[in-house]
């Protein structure tokens, strides 16, 4: 793995169960590493928005649907800056939902495009949040991968770099 080639002094012999086969200094650099990815938006800011009252589910917290949705919007955004053309919404690969959102809390989409391909793109989408059931502080409340297609004014896909054609 990376960690391994990055890492053989400070991380030795990961095998099955990692973490019991860490020294402390490994220990410590694995949390550094986990620390940074769950306190930093991975990707750009696509999007950022307030999650309102009319959007909550049965339990008062915000419904998951609204979440995606938004995560979709931020996606084609993403898609449509980089092929400079429509896109669709093929395929939602996976999706995991780590925190409710609650109402008044700001809501931001981040995205990274991971893989271009002859006219589809998938998108690395991760939302967080920040707001008073955060404590004030950014938390990550869910993430997926994303797959759009570029189209024309037909709905046909073309290529998502048109040199390519």
């Amino acid at each position: 793995s990376v960690m391994r080639e990055t890492t053989p002094n400070i991380i030795p012999n990961l095998g099955k169960h990692p973490r019991q086969s860490l020294n402390g200094l490994g220990k410590l650099y694995l949390f550094a590493l986990e620390f940074k990815a769950m306190s930093h938006p991975r990707g750009e800011l696509s999007l950022r928005t307030l999650a309102m009252p009319a959007d909550t589910n049965p339990n008062g917290d915000i419904f998951g649907g609204w979440i995606l949705s938004q995560m979709d919007i931020a996606g084609g955004l993403a898609g449509k800056d980089r092929s400079l053309s429509r896109v669709a919404t093929v395929a939602i690969e996976s999706m995991c939902f780590h925190h409710p959102v609650a109402v008044g809390e700001v809501v931001c989409c981040h995205t990274e495009i991971v893989r271009v391909g002859r006219t589809s793109m998938r998108i690395h989408i991760e939302v967080w949040s920040k707001g008073v059931a955060a404590g004030g502080l950014r938390r990550k409340v869910t993430e997926g991968i994303f797959t759009y297609v570029a189209i024309d004014e037909n709905g046909k896909p073309i290529p998502v770099d048109r040199e390519q054609a």
